[in-house]
């Protein structure tokens, strides 16, 4: 009886100590799991990276906002069909908009159509993404207007700053090429892409 409880006793040990062995194989393997998704995941965003550099150096770029902050306003929610910055050849058009209302273009905003004078894009430095610097003219603004360009991953946002007006758009990349955008026929220029 004694041996048998013996017995017992040391295959229920061997079998503990089996099973934690094997939890340990699982959680190193749970860790490199995760450190191929990281790796899958750095990949993506950065040939995202590179096909929206492509797409700025090709002149045929488009972020459509899902956010929108102006310089001492809260964050908010933004239609992409009426909200974007798009770039097409030495056409800029920065369209802002609210379909509920009218505005000054025909859809409860503002846009500024023009002809870009500079374009730089630049590494960052010390961190992923890059940055684009647009320099450009409409007829809607008394003085050249500046746009900054973000991309970090699939994240964009641009920064537009004309005088005192400066706000913030925050969204998506895809081409001009390939956007279906709501571009309003703006009486001052009749640039539609």
């Amino acid at each position: 009886m004694m041996k048998k409880l013996v017995s017992v006793l040391i295959l229920s040990v061997l079998v503990n100590v089996g099973l934690k062995a094997q939890d340990a194989n699982t959680e190193k393997s749970k860790q490199e799991l995760r450190n191929e998704r990281k790796e899958q995941r750095r990949i993506d965003q950065q040939a995202v990276e590179d096909s929206t550099k492509i797409a700025l150096t090709e002149n045929d770029f488009t972020l459509r906002g899902n956010t929108f902050q102006s310089k001492l306003g809260p964050v908010v929610n933004v239609d992409n069909n009426v909200n974007f910055v798009a770039i097409s050849g030495d056409q800029i058009v920065v369209q802002l908009g609210n379909l509920t209302t009218f505005g000054y273009n025909g859809v409860g905003g503002i846009t500024y159509k023009g002809r870009i004078q500079d374009l730089e894009v630049n590494e960052s430095k010390g961190r992923s993404g890059f940055t684009a610097k647009v320099v450009f003219n409409s007829p809607n603004t008394i003085n050249t207007a500046l746009l900054r360009l973000d991309v970090n991953g699939d994240n964009v946002s641009a920064r537009f700053i004309n005088g005192s007006n400066q706000w913030v758009m925050r969204g998506y990349f895809e081409r001009t090429s390939e956007s279906n955008i709501f571009v309003s026929t703006n009486r001052t220029t009749g640039l539609i892409f």
